[in-house]
Formats: structure tokens, sequence, C-alpha cells
């Protein structure tokens, strides 16, 4: 929460955030509503060792887009991260095309690029 808050004052923005489930001051699916709640639209993917479906659950209420296993296998992260990217790239195109036709994407509706993970 600490580094999002920092970005946004500066006014960056997270392209995606890691977030584990059990922390020391707060859980993942805590702080999940939480930068919901403060308005982080970023890809945010819950990664736990306890994926029992309550768990995925809880996470996913909370606002994750997605929930990994521990231990993180870079192949299953990868294959988010390109997924994210391809819809990415699809609500791009989908916003370009309403624009020019002068339908559709509110000026709400951004797409964040992704690039790095925070």
């Amino acid at each position: 929460l600490q580094k999002y808050t920092e970005m946004k004052r500066r006014g960056e923005a997270p392209n995606a955030i890691l977030m584990d489930f059990e922390m020391p001051v707060m859980n993942g699916p805590a702080a999940t509503g939480k930068l919901r709640d403060m308005g982080c639209r970023c890809l945010i993917v819950g990664v736990t060792g306890n994926v029992l479906p309550q768990d995925v659950v809880v996470f996913r209420e909370k606002g994750a887009d997605a929930v990994l296993p521990k231990p993180l296998a870079i192949e299953n992260l990868n294959g988010l991260l390109a997924t994210h990217r391809n819809k990415q790239k699809a609500r791009k195109k989908t916003k370009k095309l309403s624009a020019s036709t002068g339908s559709g994407a509110s000026a709400s509706s951004k797409v964040v690029p992704f690039e790095d993970i925070v």
C-alpha cells in the first residue's frame, strides 16, 4: 500500500502487483481490497501456498485478477502476463475503433500499459 501511495503521489501507476496471501501487517486479500478502494486498476495477482478453493475465492472477491500457487512457476506467471497483455491490446484496439466511430469506451476506461512488475 505504501509503494502504491508513493507512486500515485508521483503520478505513476504500477503495471502489475504480485500480492502474497500471508503478510505481517495485513493479509494479501485485505491489501488487495484496499488497493482497489484506492483506485488501483492494474493487474493484481495473488500468490499463496494455500491454494484452497476458499482462499482463491477470498482473493478474487477482494479484487485479485488471478491467483497463482507457491512456489511460483515462472511459466505460469509468464502465461498470465501474456494473457493480460493480449487483453490490453484488444481493449486498446476496441477503444481506438470506438473513438473513430464515436461510440463505446468512456474516458474513465483508461488502459494501463503493461511493461514491468512492481
